[in-house]
């Protein structure tokens, strides 16, 4: 609730101040914002807010902007907790071929995919994948290993061509 008021004739700023008070008591999660206008008119209406923790600004500029700035700050906040959906909703990868995979590797006491075994898990979830093939020489040397530091790599280079002394 925003409330600005400017003092008139028949309403004193005090009434106005403990009608809001009594709204706030009536609603207590309903956030509520005002901005009494009129200087020294308003000070003891200013310290009755005060005195009941509702916050008060000097003009309604103030007022309307901590008011979008708590908009925000709750617009953001539920952002943060929304659950994101599906990023692909037409994804739908084959889980029983690759369940097949992983059995038949288990069966055989693999501790990792033979190539044949990844190409066919990577196909099951949609990925293209290139059939592997043997080297024909030592002159091209293509391989992975997990390094301590850096983690997965993928290796690629000349081989043994320039390890000889």
């Amino acid at each position: 609730m925003l409330v600005i008021f400017s003092p008139v004739l028949h309403h004193s700023a005090e009434d106005v101040a403990w009608a809001i008070i009594r709204a706030q008591k009536e609603y207590p999660l309903k956030p509520v914002l005002t901005s009494f206008m009129g200087e020294g008119r308003v000070k003891s209406a200013e310290s009755i807010l005060a005195k009941e923790g509702i916050p008060y600004f000097l003009t309604p500029i103030e007022a309307v902007k901590s008011f979008l700035y708590m908009y925000l700050y709750d617009h953001y906040l539920k952002l943060l907790l929304e659950t994101p959906g599906t990023i692909l909703q037409s994804f739908s990868p084959d889980k029983d071929s690759v369940e097949r995979i992983l059995l038949q590797a288990r069966q055989k006491g693999l501790s990792s995919l033979k190539a044949e075994m990844a190409l066919e898990v990577l196909e099951a979830y949609g990925l293209r994948a290139t059939k592997c093939r043997e080297a024909e020489s030592l002159a091209f040397f293509l391989g992975a290993e997990r390094d301590p530091v850096f983690g997965e790599v993928i290796l690629f280079g000349l081989g043994g061509l320039f390890l000889k002394p």
